[in-house]
């Protein structure tokens, strides 16, 4: 029998002994505030997250949770106003500008040795199965540029290379059913996107990886001195399933 992302967690990290907080927790929070001392971030505001999510079948937009913070632009140092032993995140690392500027920005509202458990797609089994994986010189340039928002080309890869595949099929028959998918959208759609991300900002997924290839960028990140994390675990991604998970602890 496979183990849980929560057992996996509670292998990590004892949640009613430690404070926590869980970045985007919208509707389905990881860890409940009724048996935690956990405390819940993000980038909208409630009432922003109720629209965003209104028309999203697999979402409630009545669930979704009182924050504690909202970050409207603002890093997580910038808002938060305590320490913590450990940050929670689901499908958020894909999202950000600037991956490694993010970590170093948590460590300074992580208590010492605190950790960062990270649910985290695996861009060959979800719609990204089509685009080039995220390397250490991509993640380092957004580094050292400080990338506040998704580049445009981002915003414009994930709509060309965009497959409505699903992970089984994937896990069944890898090479045919990805070619065999068509992709979602057009070339037109996909640059009136890239035209939009010029404007403003433009949610979208930034950094595709997999287990493998996240554990190279860290241990490369860490070489050049720009990460205090050691991964302390990464598991492979299970069969029939589109995401893994990578635990991260502050030296």
């Amino acid at each position: 029998m496979q183990v849980s992302y929560a057992d996996e967690f509670l292998k990590i990290v004892t949640p009613q002994k430690k404070v926590g907080l869980e970045v985007g927790p919208l509707d389905k929070p990881f860890i409940k505030k009724a048996d935690n001392r956990v405390f819940y971030v993000d980038y909208f505001d409630e009432i922003q997250l109720k629209n965003k999510i209104k028309n999203n079948k697999n979402r409630n937009p009545d669930k979704v949770v009182e924050l504690d913070y909202v970050l409207k632009g603002k890093k997580l140092s910038e808002v938060v106003d305590r320490s913590f032993d450990y940050i929670f995140t689901s499908h958020v690392l894909e999202h950000l500008p600037n991956f490694l500027g993010w970590l170093n920005d948590a460590s300074k509202v992580l208590n010492s040795g605190g950790i960062i458990f990270s649910i985290v797609p695996d861009c060959r089994y979800c719609f990204d199965v089509e685009r080039p994986w995220t390397g250490l010189g991509e993640l380092v340039e957004n580094y050292v540029l400080d990338r506040d928002r998704p580049a445009p080309r981002h915003a414009f890869d994930q709509r060309y290379y965009h497959k409505n595949v699903k992970a089984a099929r994937l896990w069944a028959d890898y090479s045919n059913y990805r070619v065999k998918v068509p992709r979602t959208f057009t070339v037109k759609q996909s640059y009136d996107t890239f035209d939009r991300a010029l404007k403003g900002y433009h949610d979208c997924h930034v950094n595709l990886f997999t287990p493998d290839s996240i554990v190279d960028c860290i241990e490369g990140a860490r070489k050049l001195g720009m990460l205090d994390f050691k991964i302390l675990k990464c598991s492979q991604t299970r069969k029939n399933k589109l995401d893994f998970f990578i635990a991260l602890q502050l030296d």
